[in-house]
Formats: structure tokens, sequence, C-alpha cells
């Protein structure tokens, strides 16, 4: 009769299953399934999200707890954009965040602002235990993680879209007084600057990009003597990606990259280079070529672009064998299919030095 039936088995020392309990949800979608001890009875429960969160839609949530051969369903009371599992106080009793978009109001209705709610469970029902106010221009959530931002502190890192496809990223914690806290301050704002901001065309989400176990966030600038705006991707941005620091409430450097997001690929940015370089990307040929500049001016797009330093790209390992070395590229890494090729261009040594660190610190996601 449609919707999306879910059935939950149990399977004997014999190795015959048998059927517990089924449960039938309207929704056509399945959003996502969780796993996590809601409940404090040290098995996992088990969590739905129905329907689709895409194109501004939001999904409910349903709950299933296992005790005593039965399954319990219980549903949140609100509708949800985004979600996660999260343990801030680390006790091993898992709470959800939820995130709702804001919903514009229908005829005489006010508008329903954007909020985050922490869900726990409590007397047997879910219920909201802390919420706070979040980002009303976000239209689509395009990732979400929990973990450390420093070394003793757990947060909710959400990355979201607004219309113009520009992104920020909103920051969620815990504080010393038990009050869940949205960085930064004011985000709805139109006055305060989030230094999260990403403009349409750089792209990016949130990640621990160096594997200290800490999540770092993208902050970034326009390279120098980009050529055409129309053209911006990821590839014309100088990304810094950086740490928290809770105590000065501002953001610490750790790594300068370049980043191709749509060919999943990244370096890191050796000093010397730092606003001395600019990209232009043929996206045709999967190639990318980054050119040295001459600041000019007190404009970062005044500068002079000069002879070009080196290319990366994308072949297919049919197309490199048939052409890639041959073509004076050098084999940098491999994924699946796809072989990953640099021409070295540059003809000074200080150049090449630089380039051999490139080369070094060469990442492909996955």
């Amino acid at each position: 009769n449609g919707g999306v039936e879910v059935k939950f088995l149990s399977k004997d020392n014999k190795g015959t299953w048998r059927l517990l309990a089924v449960f039938n949800n309207p929704a056509t979608q399945v959003d996502r399934v969780c796993f996590g001890d809601l409940t404090g009875s040290g098995s996992k429960d088990v969590i739905i999200g129905w329907g689709n969160t895409q194109n501004n839609m939001s999904a409910s949530m349903g709950i299933y707890s296992y005790q005593n051969e039965i399954i319990n369903e219980t549903y949140a009371k609100n509708p949800y954009g985004e979600m996660i599992l999260t343990d801030f106080d680390q006790d091993n009793i898992m709470e959800i965040f939820a995130v709702m978009r804001s919903v514009p109001g229908q005829d005489s209705k006010e508008d329903q602002a954007a909020r985050a709610e922490l869900l726990r469970f409590e007397n047997g029902e879910l219920r909201p235990v802390q919420w706070v106010e979040a980002d009303n221009s976000t239209v689509r959530y395009a990732a979400i993680l929990f973990g450390r931002i420093t070394e003793n502190l757990y947060a909710v890192v959400l990355d979201g879209m607004k219309a113009d496809s520009s992104m920020t990223t909103q920051i969620f914690y815990i504080d010393a007084y038990g009050r869940m806290i949205n960085i930064p301050k004011g985000v709805n704002d139109e006055s305060a600057v989030n230094p999260l901001f990403r403009p349409p065309g750089a792209g990016g989400t949130a990640r621990d990009i160096n594997g200290d176990g800490i999540i770092e966030f993208p902050v970034v600038s326009l390279l120098p003597s980009v050529q055409d705006p129309s053209a911006v991707d990821s590839t014309s941005f100088l990304v810094i990606w950086s740490a928290y620091d809770a105590e000065k409430r501002e953001y610490r450097p750790v790594k300068e990259m370049l980043m191709n997001y749509a060919e999943g690929y990244r370096f890191t940015l050796p000093k010397s280079l730092i606003g001395k370089i600019t990209a232009i990307h043929d996206t045709k040929l999967k190639a990318v070529t980054y050119y040295s500049v001459t600041p000019q001016g007190k404009k970062n797009q005044d500068a002079l672009m000069n002879s070009p330093l080196f290319t990366v790209r994308v072949f297919t390992k049919n197309a490199w064998k048939q052409r890639g070395e041959s073509s004076g590229y050098e084999l940098l890494a491999e994924k699946q299919d796809y072989v990953y090729g640099i021409s070295v261009l540059a003809t000074d040594s200080a150049a090449q030095i630089a380039i051999r660190q490139i080369k070094y610190s060469f990442e492909i996601d996955g």
C-alpha cells in the first residue's frame, strides 16, 4: 500500500531466523540508518531517518529499541534536515543532534526559524534537552561531523550551502555551564562575520586534514590574478586549514593547501609560493596549470601572471599508457581507473625545489 517497511529478525543458536517485528512508514525513501545505544541498555538501538533531506526537504526520525524479544518504536517530535549521533559527555550513552532548516510560514503562520536540538532518552521518551538557533540562510546541508575540535572539546561541525551556492560552517558544542553553543556568535545577524564563509565555487567541508584526530576548518582566499570570474572553482582558492582555539576563540593556521575537489586531489603549498601562484583549470582535459605571479598594487587580482610552473592532469589508465609519460608527465598517484600526473614546466631552481615539495605532499581522497 506504499511507503517503506522495516523488519526485525532474530537468529537462534540453530541458525533459524524468525520475525520479531514489522513497522511501516508512509515515506517513500530512507534517508539513513544509524546504530547506537541511546537508552543506556548496553545494546545498540536503531535510528531510521524516514524520507529525503535533499532539495530543502525534511525527514522524520524513528528509534527502535530491543528489550526482552520486543522491539519498541519511538518517534522524535520534530522532523530534521540533518542529524548525527553524538556523545558529548563521553559516557557511552549516545544522544541525537538534529537540526531543522528555516521553513517559511503558510498563510498567517509565522516562519519557523532554523534550530538545532540535542535529544536524549529520558523515562522512555526522546526529549530535547538542549536547543540553540541555527543559520536561517542554509538551504542544504553538505556534511556533518561529530568529533574533537580541540584536545578536550567535542563538537558537531555542520557545513551548509546557501541559495547562491556559497558555503559556511557552524560549530555546536556544550560549554562549561552545560549550555549548547553555536559559533560563530550571532549566526543570523547580517552584520556578523563568519571566518569560515566560502564564496561560490570554493566548496570544501571541514575534516581532519592532517590525521591528528582533531577537525580542521577551511578558511579560503581567492588566488591572485584569477582571469575569468565565471570559471572560478575550487582550484581558484588558497585553503588555509585551521584549528579552533577555544581560549582565544579564533582559528589557528595548520596547513596551506591547494585543492581540486572535482578531481579529488590536494597538495600543500610551500611558503615560498603563497601569494605568488595562480591556477587555470581546463575541465575538459582534467588539467590544472599553475602559474607564477608577481604581486602588483594593493589588490590581489592586480598581480601579473608570469610563466607556467607545472600542470597536474588526471588520466584514465589507458590514456596514461598511451600518452602519459611520453607527453612529459611524471606519475604522482593512482586510484582505481585513474592516474594523476605532473608535468614540471619551471626552469629556475627555486621553483623546482618548491615543486619537489608539492610532489611529496600530493594526496588523493580515499
